[in-house]
């Protein structure tokens, strides 16, 4: 699986399969340029953490808990990443079969991963259309790119809102005292 994700692989071309996952957002896009031609998915995470893939990951954590080891609070203390690791393969796996559109290639497609959340937000329309032009390539349809703008300008929008909602929660909490991660420095109590 580690083919997969071609760590420190740098590339003028743009991967086979775009992630964008937007961190407070259930929704998240899947620009696949795999032939026959570019495809862009605007997916549900329900769809792909359905129960199956809870099931599997259950018993991926079960086997790795449980396999024999000569030190076992070095593989307690590993046991964080390599349930990351674990969590991150199961969810490729079952993007790929969500996508399975009968295509043969050799070896398993580069696969690119963006995180989207903070300042992006702030992007504007033509910053949007560099970022779909470096997810899409340089000889993309001009539908095809219309497509991802806009779609990556909305989900943009969205994960901005609920980043600017939740920090002004945080700011409320914080002005009530009722935060545990901020405190008072000094504090007159009469």
């Amino acid at each position: 699986m580690e083919e997969l994700f071609q760590l420190g692989h740098e590339s003028s071309e743009p991967a086979d399969i775009n992630l964008c996952i937007f961190l407070h957002l259930k929704e998240f896009l899947v620009i696949d340029r795999r032939d026959p031609g570019t495809s862009i998915f605007h997916l549900d995470s329900t769809t792909i953490f359905d129960e199956s893939f809870i099931s599997k990951v259950e018993e991926g954590f079960a086997s790795i808990l449980r396999e024999p080891c000569e030190h076992p609070f070095v593989q307690f203390m590993d046991l964080p990443l390599r349930l990351e690791e674990h969590f991150r393969e199961m969810a490729i796996a079952k993007i790929l079969e969500h996508l399975d559109r009968g295509i043969t290639i050799d070896g398993p497609p580069n696969i690119a991963v963006y995180v989207i959340g903070g300042p992006s937000g702030d992007m504007g329309p033509q910053d949007v259309h560099l970022a779909c032009r470096s997810l899409l390539g340089e000889h993309s349809s001009s539908a095809v790119m219309e497509e991802l703008s806009g779609l990556l300008a909305q989900l943009m929008k969205q994960e901005h809102r609920v980043i600017r909602n939740l920090n002004r929660e945080e700011i409320r909490e914080m002005l009530g005292d009722q935060s545990p991660n901020f405190f008072t420095l000094w504090e007159r109590r009469n």
